[in-house]
């Protein structure tokens, strides 16, 4: 599935600028269709994947 710009800022809850900055730094990857810049939703699962703490068992915690 692909998002455009708007779509795709809006389902992981930046601005579009936002979206623009994370595609043109290549945080993001896109697909261009002629003038159209489509978002993987992959892309975006892996952003917002990427963002998560890590949940750091008791047991590797030193203590």
């Amino acid at each position: 599935m692909l998002f455009d710009r708007k779509s795709a800022a809006a389902t992981i809850g930046i601005s579009i600028r936002g979206l623009d900055y994370l595609i043109s730094t290549g945080k993001l990857r896109v697909r261009r269709l002629g003038k159209r810049v489509l978002v993987p939703r992959a892309e975006l699962e892996r952003l917002v994947a990427k963002d998560q703490p890590r949940i750091v068992p008791e047991a590797e915690r030193g203590q």
